[in-house]
């Protein structure tokens, strides 16, 4: 992605019988090293507990305190689901 543009990713899932509520949480881990930690609504992340998480300023920040190599998953759970089901990770490259 572009430095300082906004980035989405976004999670395509069905739960049935569908009448059920499928739960969304996004999480990050800085790079491959760091442990994913829960996104919340803050002013960089939002829709953090639905399928599409928004980014809204991607950037390459000195002293890699930007989201590039940044990486993104979301676990997802519901009363017909037994454990948590997560994405395959997914890593922000900003340019």
């Amino acid at each position: 992605a572009a430095n300082n543009s906004a980035v989405t990713f976004t999670v395509n899932a069905i739960i049935y019988p569908t009448a059920n509520t499928l739960n969304f949480r996004w999480q990050r881990a800085a790079n491959s090293s760091s442990v994913f930690v829960d996104l919340t609504n803050t002013g960089t992340f939002t829709n953090t507990t639905t399928a599409t998480l928004n980014i809204a300023n991607n950037t390459i920040a000195a002293g890699g305190g930007g989201l590039s190599n940044s990486i993104f998953r979301c676990t997802m759970s519901g009363p017909s689901i037994s454990a948590n089901v997560v994405t395959a990770n997914a890593t922000l490259t900003t340019v």
